[in-house]
């Protein structure tokens, strides 16, 4: 009886705590050394029906979307990454990150450059769209957002 209970017992702790044992999966989006292979000379400039369609389609996106709602109204992302956080010994896999950039000035990171991130849960749900340099872009729910 005690092992029945202990299964039991497990099981449900394994079961309420699924979230936080997520393991990352693939997404079969580029990767950012992909990206970085494939941008040739800066400054580099996304091509312009690609902007386009990245500018007119953020009016549109909302929290919650998943991959597929985000791909078909802004595209391809330049490359996808994995998120993990809090840092320390708890640290887990939180979901993964598509960045879209119009412009960027170099191989280093640069606050001014144009782009476009989107956050998803494990669950693949935007929960956090924030444009940077973007015309008519606005931040869309917050990193903390939760999708049901």
């Amino acid at each position: 009886m005690k092992g029945v209970i202990s299964t039991a017992l497990l099981t449900f702790l394994l079961l309420v705590s699924h979230e936080s044992f997520a393991k990352p999966v693939a997404d079969g989006m580029p990767t950012y050394e992909e990206f970085e292979r494939n941008i040739g000379d800066y400054p580099y400039r996304a091509k312009s029906e690609r902007v386009a369609k990245i500018i007119s389609g953020i009016p549109a996106l909302t929290e919650c979307m998943d991959k597929n709602q985000i791909q078909s109204l802004i595209g391809t992302p330049d490359y996808s990454s994995s998120s993990y956080g809090p840092k320390g010994p708890g640290e887990k896999w939180l979901g993964t990150s598509w960045m879209y950039y119009l412009t960027k000035q170099s191989s280093l990171v640069n606050t001014n450059d144009s782009t476009v991130e989107v956050f998803f849960d494990t669950k693949n749900r935007a929960h956090w769209i924030v444009p940077h340099h973007v015309d008519g872009g606005h931040e869309i729910g917050a990193v903390s957002a939760k999708c049901l």
